[in-house]
């Protein structure tokens, strides 16, 4: 039943006309089937409305596409996660366009990596300084509106 909807909606949005191909695109895969079934969103990020929609989340999927926008020479910029397939398709078939990993994956894998920083720390103490460490993950992990209050409350400017 997922597969169906998922071809449909492809089929309908690929009947769509293009009116002008957009400076700044994104590109993102999502799960159609919990983890089983991928299918990649090709969005206009000026207009905010979907492009387009390939089944898989793979390169060539991802160039056929590309290589049938028209006026692929106005896209100056394309926004997307780090997968390796489609930052070589926007290679392949904008190379003139300048890749931009997307706000959410960046800040997933720097909190990601800071984490693992954190734990390693962790680790090596002694338990006083451990507890300190562990508990410091949230403050970490704030934003910086709620960081701020947060200090206000500990007392430090």
């Amino acid at each position: 039943m997922r597969r169906c909807v998922a071809e449909e909606m492809a089929r309908r949005l690929g009947a769509r006309e293009l009116r002008q191909t957009p400076e700044f695109i994104s590109i993102d895969e999502f799960s159609v089937s919990g983890r089983r079934l991928y299918h990649t969103a090709i969005c206009n990020l000026v207009e905010r409305e979907i492009m387009g929609v390939v089944e898989g989340q793979g390169q060539r999927k991802v160039e056929e596409y590309l290589d049938n926008i028209p006026q692929p020479e106005r896209v100056k910029a394309v926004a997307m996660d780090m997968h390796e397939p489609f930052r070589q398709a926007v290679q392949v078939c904008l190379p003139q366009a300048k890749v931009v990993v997307d706000k959410f994956h960046l800040i997933r894998h720097i909190n990601g990596a800071l984490d693992k920083v954190r734990s390693r720390l962790q680790g090596g103490n002694r338990r006083g300084r451990r507890r300190d460490l562990f508990q410091s993950r949230y403050t970490l992990l704030k934003g910086a509106e709620r960081l701020i209050l947060y200090w206000k409350k500990q007392g430090i400017d």
